[in-house]
């Protein structure tokens, strides 16, 4: 990520609102992505953070009482 993002150092605490949606599940490293990240934010600001969730569709099922779909889903086993 370095300048990546387009922003330089001069943007710094500029924003009270960062968005970073489908984005840390591809990177490396993604914690150093978050640390730049929040320097963006001025204080007071938010970061709005979202990422594939791979189980979201099983959890979904299990919600809804589908217990036989969900457990065909299950990749691995839920508890270990």
């Amino acid at each position: 990520m370095d300048g990546g993002c387009g922003f330089g150092a001069d943007a710094l605490g500029d924003f009270d609102l960062v968005l970073c949606h489908a984005v840390l599940e591809w990177l490396a490293q993604p914690q150093q992505a978050l640390h730049k990240l929040f320097g963006l934010i001025r204080p007071g600001g938010h970061l709005s953070l979202m990422f594939y969730n791979r189980d979201a569709l099983i959890f979904r099922n299990l919600i809804r009482g589908n217990w036989r779909t969900a457990c065909c889903r299950v990749r691995r086993p839920i508890i270990p």
